[in-house]
């Protein structure tokens, strides 16, 4: 048999006829079987599934829950593609975790003329393995909003690189830099 090495956890919507979605996640592993070289096997279950969990479920588990907690709007994406979103993401850009699934991340939240900053980031991320901005980004609803962004490199498994996305607001930060500002110029005199 081969080794657990070679076994990838996923996670996906799984789309019935009805057009429901179910949340699933699952393992693939490749086995030899006699004669017929390698054969792969897929498991899935409902993500609230209240089955004996094993330990490394439990690690995977306590992670999901630790991602979907931050403070901060997060996403995983791979080539541009959203692989992954927490909850702040959600609340914090107005789409739904289905709508933003496989969905191009800059389509959703770079308004236009900002693309430059993005391929300025990943550039920056290729270099020194992180980069950080301050910039603006759009809401579902198209009103646009000051955010501090910090793009990060994550391994994804199975050799597999993508990054990680992390959006925080900073709109209060920017009004009190704003007032500062104007009432350090302006004599109230």
């Amino acid at each position: 048999a081969i080794g657990d090495e070679h076994r990838q956890r996923f996670e996906c919507l799984f789309s019935h006829l009805s057009g429901a979605v179910t949340p699933v996640s699952g393992v693939v592993q490749p086995f030899e079987a006699a004669g017929d070289g390698v054969r792969l096997v897929l498991l899935m279950e409902s993500i609230d599934s209240t089955d004996t969990i094993a330990a490394s479920d439990c690690e995977d588990t306590f992670l999901e829950e630790l991602f979907n907690s931050a403070p901060e709007a997060m996403v995983i994406i791979q080539r541009g593609r959203i692989l992954r979103v927490n909850r702040e993401f959600v609340r914090m850009f107005g789409y739904s975790a289905a709508e933003c699934l496989g969905s191009s991340l800059f389509e959703l939240v770079v308004p236009e003329g900002r693309h430059h900053e993005t391929e300025m980031m990943l550039h920056m991320v290729e270099a020194d393995g992180k980069a950080t901005v301050e910039t603006v980004r759009r809401f579902r609803s198209g009103e646009e909003f000051d955010v501090s962004v910090a793009i990060t490199k994550v391994r994804l498994g199975g050799g597999q690189m993508g990054h990680s996305v992390t959006y925080r607001d900073i709109r209060q930060e920017k009004q009190l830099q704003a007032r500062l500002q104007h009432t350090a110029l302006h004599d109230s005199l």
